[in-house]
């Protein structure tokens, strides 16, 4: 449910949004007040006001440059929420967990004088479109919770790292305890 005048000042780019996780963020943000460029390779045109659809492949450059100005001709201030299917990860997220976390401090660090906070989400197995849900009772056996997560799992996490301003440089595990260890 999108609201009927987003906040002109806040704005998420949320790639993957097509389906699964990222139309779940997507929108969450929507329903947050925000205004959403959403992007996916497969989006469809939305007539809902302050949601804007991009399509094409995020790994060309041209795709990556059209969203961002879109974003920016459209709105002032934006978040990004780079969401990939794992079969075609982003650069950030086919890094190991241990460089996600350097990556993510790192970059932090570099951004925090500009008032641009950078936090990371690392996932357990997440109940998606890519997944058979016969095969979901075998996924939540890699989870100390005993069961696979729930895309309104990942969106909580995301939300949570947009509304909390003081918290940069982390990365979030959504993982049902997987990093705490079996």
């Amino acid at each position: 449910m999108t609201p009927t005048s987003p906040d002109p000042q806040k704005v998420a780019i949320v790639t993957g949004a097509s389906q699964g996780i990222g139309a779940g963020i997507a929108d969450a943000f929507a329903r947050a007040g925000y205004a959403v460029v959403a992007r996916s390779r497969s989006i469809r045109p939305s007539g809902e006001p302050g949601f804007l659809a991009v399509p094409g492949d995020i790994a060309e450059a041209e795709t990556a440059e059209r969203v961002v100005e879109q974003a920016l001709d459209r709105y002032v201030s934006t978040s990004l929420v780079d969401h990939a299917r794992s079969a075609d990860p982003a650069a950030l997220a086919s890094l190991t967990k241990g460089g996600l976390d350097a990556v993510t401090r790192s970059l932090a660090i570099e951004y925090a004088a500009r008032g641009i906070r950078v936090n990371a989400v690392s996932l357990g197995v997440i109940k998606t479109p890519l997944h058979d849900p016969s095969e979901y009772e075998g996924m939540a056996a890699v989870h100390p919770l005993g069961r696979a997560g729930e895309i309104s799992d990942v969106v909580d996490g995301i939300l949570y790292l947009e509304q909390a301003p003081f918290v940069t440089g982390e990365t979030l595990h959504i993982d049902g305890g997987q990093a705490a260890g079996h």
